[in-house]
């Protein structure tokens, strides 16, 4: 009888292994660390600040979130911008009056930095596309220590980073899957 409930013991055990490995695999999948590069998103956002973004699909944001998209350039990375409209919604003439559509075309985003001297953004490049959307930013994260920044910084130590330097005026992030 004593063997049986440690052996059920063990098998419940092994199950909540399982369900607390594939958690951490369906978390992993949702939520990205983004390390902001550039001032586009000044004063909210400062270069350095690291925000939690979780991976959703376009439909599921609203605007005036904080979203992070890949920059279309095929290079792999990605910029941070605030959501000002979706499909849909009118566009902001009195922000964007190089648009003259009354409303967001299917499959396209409005988007600006809270830094417009220093963002590229819909009031220079018009829409977004829909489908470079990664998600939208949870929170700020904590500063990493000297220590854990020294090792982020080398791939050798992060594999599977993507990071971008000053490419696009210094707009760009670092990404690294939790």
């Amino acid at each position: 009888m004593i063997g049986a409930a440690v052996a059920g013991a063990a098998g419940a055990g092994a199950a909540g292994a399982a369900l607390l490995a594939a958690g951490a695999w369906t978390l992993r999948r949702r939520l990205v660390v983004v390390t902001v590069r550039g001032p586009s998103m000044e004063p909210t956002l400062r270069h350095g600040d690291r925000l939690l973004v979780r991976v959703l699909p376009p439909h599921r944001l609203s605007a005036g979130q904080v979203v992070v998209l890949a920059d279309g350039s095929g290079a792999h990375e990605w910029i941070v911008k605030r959501l000002a409209a979706l499909p849909g919604d009118p566009v902001p003439h009195d922000r964007v009056p190089s648009i003259t559509d009354a409303r967001v075309p299917p499959g396209c985003l409005i988007l600006f930095g809270d830094n417009p001297e220093r963002s590229r953004d819909s009031r220079d490049a018009g829409y977004f596309a829909t489908g470079s959307v990664l998600g939208a930013a949870v929170r700020r994260l904590p500063p990493r220590s000297p220590r854990s920044v020294r090792a982020a910084n080398s791939p050798t130590v992060v594999p599977g980073c993507l990071s971008r330097e000053e490419s696009l005026g210094g707009r760009g992030f670092h990404r690294r899957r939790l």
